[in-house]
């Protein structure tokens, strides 16, 4: 399978004494979804990867993050593609809610 991998944006406040029921990963205030950004190259282009089906447990759905106001440029067809960073949709599935909110102490 290609893959785009994103990771996590790690949170510039992350808690002074992490808990095991607290996380370090930012969430985004409005809709209490975490955030995630591509993997760039060294040049700036997005990282692409070939893996092996068996290495995939689950499909992530993914929202276009555009802040305040979206880019007059996205379109519903082009967003995914041109957004820096994505929200990630716990809400996708029952199996994805129940990942995310089994572990987050927003649950």
């Amino acid at each position: 399978a290609y893959i785009q991998p994103c990771r996590p944006i790690v949170s510039a406040h992350p808690p002074r004494l992490p808990l095991p029921s607290e996380n370090r990963y930012t969430m985004n205030d409005a809709t209490q979804l975490y955030l995630v950004e591509r993997v760039l190259n060294e040049d700036g282009s997005r990282k692409g990867l070939v893996i092996d089906l068996t290495r995939i447990s689950r499909v992530v759905d993914v929202v276009p993050y555009f802040g305040k106001s979206c880019p007059r440029r996205w379109t519903s067809d082009t967003s995914v593609e041109l957004a820096k960073e994505l929200l990630v949709n716990p809400y996708f599935d029952k199996e994805s809610f129940y990942f995310f909110h089994a572990n987050s102490v927003h649950s």
